[in-house]
């Protein structure tokens, strides 16, 4: 094979492998604005600041079943609390409290309410990474 051909192949597959990499960045950069679009448009994004206010008295008066995370010797703890105010144990989670600001810890301490799943995963998401 001649150098020339050779050069051009490579020169050709290294410039393929960059187009379908800038494309597949814009394409998940897309994705990931439209879906941050969509949870502030139906308010379920909610940031480290808000989920620390929130204290476990205020949230249940407007959710009947959800989940209480509560920051029991240093590990995280999840109740699910039914509609009659039952508290069962649902989870522990792998969460290093140690590390994380105090203001987060406090509001774990006081205990976070969480609506549903959803937001639970979210607050799952944010804090083991």
């Amino acid at each position: 094979m001649n150098k020339k051909l050779y050069y051009t192949i490579c020169s050709s597959v290294i410039g393929a492998f960059f187009i379908v990499l800038i494309i597949l960045f814009f394409v998940f950069s897309i994705n990931n604005k439209v879906i941050q679009n969509e949870n502030e448009a139906t308010g379920n994004k909610k940031s480290h600041d808000n989920m620390q206010n929130m204290s476990f008295d205020n949230a249940t008066k407007s959710i009947d079943e959800h989940y209480l995370v509560l920051c029991e010797n240093e590990n995280l703890i999840v109740y699910h609390i039914s509609a009659d105010g039952k508290k069962t144990f649902y989870d522990r989670l792998d969460i290093n409290v140690s590390h994380l600001r105090k203001t987060d810890k406090e509001a774990f301490l006081s205990g976070v309410a969480v609506k549903d799943k959803i937001e639970l995963a979210h607050i799952i998401e944010d804090y083991s990474s």
